[in-house]
């Protein structure tokens, strides 16, 4: 049993550095969509697209970190 959860949490581990290396990047992403159009509140639809994405991202984020707090299968 102690194995299985270790297992988990690694897994879990992993999901989480990739999520935020996701989120980095669409940090970066809606940066440069920023400075192509500093015009952000209308029309810039690269920057709506890469907020959206960062909030779905850290949402999930939430939520596995939520699951490594409680590993139970």
């Amino acid at each position: 049993m102690k194995t299985l959860i270790v297992d988990i949490m690694s897994q879990l581990e992993e999901k989480i550095e990739g999520i935020k290396r996701k989120i980095e990047e669409k940090m970066r992403e809606r940066g440069e969509a920023y400075a192509d159009d500093v015009n952000v509140w209308h029309d810039n639809s690269a920057f709506d697209i890469a907020n959206e994405e960062l909030m779905v991202l850290r949402a999930r984020l939430k939520d596995l970190e939520a699951q490594l707090d409680d590993p139970r299968p």
